[in-house]
């Protein structure tokens, strides 16, 4: 394919998604994103809204699409409404006629800086793309449920967390970095050579963009100083004399030509990750769209024309500096699509991505996946030390050996391994962690189809009577009937049981379950004391729609003021952001597989805001987990009891406890 064609996708979005030939052949049509085919944007969702199937590739060729067009309406405007107010005119910059007021030398330096930032902007489109179709490329089978089962607290507290907890697992399971350190690898060993427009794409440019988007690389990278020679006086006598300017990012001084670039790559970073990202704008009206909830519908073509880059200056006296700032912002004329734009996704977080049956899928599928992750690393762990029946299990099962070979990902990203082996290594696991393997594995247990699997776990350890190895034994038992009834509740949709809270209260519960598994205290404490059992899931969402700091502060540009723009929250124009800036949505649950027949019982959990959601396991279910899992029906109903008990006296305490 040319790389003067062009390809045209029809999408249910934007119509018609166009994208250079050359592009589609060498960054669309690869095998670590054709994967994304077969993992679904909304992972369980579609079992409460059943046609939210749709999946992670359409969701990232739309991103692409936005992107591109964004670029396009920023520079264009940019052009129109922020450089003429610069002095930009006829093609160029004009400088000030009195060369020695400080101020108008600023604006004129301001001027030809905006104009290079618009330059490598247009330079930097294919690098822009790239990284917006590849911005969730680290997603593994069931999306942000399979995320989640990846950092399980789980994994910390079985009884031999030296062989399932993984320290790679603690710091890179979020999926952007993972997608950051496969596109590091497949660089090194040259499994993507990208081409867009004709132009070979640098993948070094694409990992900083993505780094800019969501590692904070450079911790602010977005911010350019322009650094007066001198220090005599006040700020206006310091104005009177400044002989020229340094161009600095941080505290480095650099060459106006780095400093330019590195800024166009913030700005792509801030179109990939702030309130008004391409991201967040083709996510909330294809998941509006495919759910079938129409709360997430807003005007995107309205949102492409209001789009620039907006120069801020604030001046510091004690540092004796200007320092300028360059954001994505929008047009006064802005203002009501970008709050329709943050309301849908206020709508959609409350009627779908926080929906309570939704949630309880979800959590189950992160319980599953933790689950199977503990069960590869006993396999991987005894199979290392000669046990052939883990061999033979480690050899049967791909998910359970591409779960324990994540654990490589962050070395092939150096070059201690062989290009032939990095290339091997990361098409099998990412090919395999997927939703299609690992849902097939999850049938297999559900219909009585992996009773190897099943089996090895109940009984192990074998021919030990320690009491230690009991203990052990009755934990792997609990966790192989966990396994059994998570996969007959996503395979035959037979939601467990579960404890819901949703105000204010559980956005300070969630705040500090986010510190595990740092140093514990309150409710973290209780929450590891009494409900890290295979039988007990703790699982939670929560969202800000607009923090209004740093750099998810949005800001207006106004030509009357244009060095001076609007933070969105104080602008007039503004109907109801001020009531959006820093509130906190959040929804906790506490989920149990439910005893058959047996009535709820509140007792006093509702007193503390807790509400129950019925479960709809049978008692099918619980024979099929009792006899695969080595319990009787009887010994499986009290281990159900007792993590009903515990967690409503968890789900009490921790109210009691704020």
């Amino acid at each position: 394919m040319t790389a003067k064609s062009t390809k045209i996708v029809k999408d249910v979005i934007h119509q018609f998604v166009k994208l250079p030939g050359d592009f589609v052949e060498t960054a669309v049509d690869t095998p670590l994103f054709q994967r994304l085919r077969d993992i679904k944007q909304l992972g369980f969702v579609y079992l409460v809204y059943p046609g939210a199937t749709h999946t992670r590739f359409e969701h990232s060729l739309g991103v692409a699409h936005v992107m591109a067009t964004a670029l396009e309406s920023i520079q264009k405007n940019t052009r129109e409404h922020v450089l003429p107010v610069l002095g930009y005119e006829n093609g160029e910059c004009k400088p000030p006629s009195n060369n020695g007021n400080p101020d108008k030398m600023l604006v004129h330096k301001l001027c030809l800086f905006t104009s290079k930032i618009l330059e490598e902007l247009e330079n930097l489109e294919g690098a822009a793309v790239t990284a917006a179709l590849y911005h969730d490329i680290g997603h593994i089978a069931m999306s942000h449920s399979g995320e989640q089962g990846l950092t399980d607290l789980l994994l910390y507290f079985t009884p031999d967390p030296g062989i399932t907890k993984s320290t790679f697992m603690a710091k890179n399971t979020r999926h952007e970095k993972l997608g950051i350190m496969m596109l590091e690898a497949a660089g090194k060993v040259g499994m993507l050579d990208i081409s867009y427009k004709g132009k070979r794409i640098n993948l070094e440019d694409v990992v900083d963009i993505l780094k800019d988007a969501y590692d904070n690389r450079n911790g602010g990278c977005n911010s350019v100083k322009f650094a007066g020679y001198t220090d005599k006086g006040t700020l206006d006598r310091f104005l009177e004399n400044v002989k020229g300017f340094k161009v600095k990012i941080g505290d480095n001084e650099v060459p106006e030509g780095t400093a330019t670039r590195a800024i166009a790559k913030c700005l792509i970073a801030q179109l990939l990750s702030s309130p008004i990202d391409v991201d967040r704008a083709d996510y909330t009206l294809r998941d509006s769209l495919h759910s079938g909830s129409r709360s997430g519908v807003w005007d995107i073509n309205r949102y492409y024309s209001v789009l620039l880059i907006v120069p801020r200056i604030t001046a510091s006296l004690s540092e004796r500096e200007y320092k300028v700032q360059f954001q994505v912002g929008i047009l006064d004329k802005g203002v009501s699509v970008i709050e329709s734009m943050l309301l849908s996704r206020v709508y959609m977080y409350s009627d779908v991505y926080l929906h309570d049956i939704g949630m309880i899928y979800s959590a189950i599928a992160a319980r599953l996946l933790a689950l199977l992750n503990v069960a590869s690393r006993y396999i991987a762990h005894y199979a290392g030390m000669g046990d052939k029946d883990a061999e033979r299990l480690a050899e049967k099962y791909d998910v359970l050996k591409a779960l324990v070979d994540l654990d490589y990902v962050e070395v092939l990203s150096g070059n201690a391994v062989p290009a032939s082996k990095t290339r091997e290594l990361m098409l099998r696991v990412f090919t395999t962690l997927t939703d299609s393997p690992v849902m097939d594995l999850a049938r297999r247990i559900a219909a009585g189809r992996a009773l190897d699997l099943l089996s090895y776990l109940s009984s192990f350890p074998q021919n030990s009577e320690s009491k230690a190895d009991l203990e052990r034994r009755k934990w792997l038992r609990k966790a192989c009937a966990s396994m059994v009834l998570a996969s007959r509740a996503l395979i035959f949709r037979r939601h467990w049981k579960a404890l819901i809270l949703s105000d204010e209260r559980a956005t300070r519960i969630i705040e500090s379950f986010k510190k595990l598994p740092g140093e514990l205290g309150g409710p973290e404490a209780s929450l590891l004391g009494s409900t890290l059992d295979p039988l007990i899931i703790v699982h939670w969402g929560n969202y800000v729609p607009y923090k209004g700091e740093g750099k998810s502060k949005v800001y207006v540009f106004r030509r009357r003021n244009p060095l001076r723009p609007e933070e969105l929250e104080r602008c007039k124009d503004a109907k109801v952001i001020n009531k959006l800036v820093g509130v906190s949505y959040s929804k906790i649950l506490l989920s149990v597989p439910n005893i058959p027949g047996k009535a709820i019982e509140n007792g006093d959990v509702h007193l503390h805001g807790w509400y129950w959601r019925g479960g709809k396991l049978s008692r099918e279910d619980l024979e099929a987990a009792s006899n695969w899992c080595s319990l009787s029906y009887d010994q499986l109903v009290e281990l159900l009891g007792d993590a009903e008990y515990r967690a409503v006296n968890v789900a009490t305490s921790l109210v009691e406890s704020l």
